[in-house]
């Protein structure tokens, strides 16, 4: 087989791995992307590992109680605390305390979301 026939070959093998990688790529739904629903995600992801009681505290903006409830969760249930541990770093907030924790993602990432979805409200 001659050199330029080798050359033709490779060349054609990656552009048809270039043709399915960006055919992939296309696959991939751009909503993921937009700050709206990153924002959203990120809200609700935290808000349904919060059990009845302390969302309600949460929603009423009653960190200190809510916090105190999250906390003895943390110690008994190892799997919730996996759980928090996991969106903290996510967050890049694992030094926050609790009470903090909570008013960052009551505040900050809920009004993030309000910029991006006027509407919206929390449903189960």
């Amino acid at each position: 087989m001659s050199n330029s026939l080798k050359a033709y070959f490779v060349f054609l093998s990656v552009f048809l791995l270039l043709v399915v990688v960006l055919g992939i790529l296309q696959v991939i739904p751009a909503t993921s992307l937009e700050p709206s629903y990153r924002y959203k995600h990120r809200y609700e992801s935290f808000v349904r590992l919060l059990n009845e009681e302390e969302r309600k505290l949460f929603f009423e903006k009653k960190y200190e109680e809510a916090s105190r409830l999250i906390d003895e969760r943390i110690k008994a249930d190892i799997n919730f605390s996996n759980s928090i541990m996991r969106i903290k770093e996510y967050e890049v907030i694992e030094t926050f305390p609790t009470p903090m924790m909570l008013e960052y993602f009551g505040y900050y990432v809920y009004n993030e979301v309000l910029k991006y979805n006027p509407d919206y409200r929390f449903s189960e």
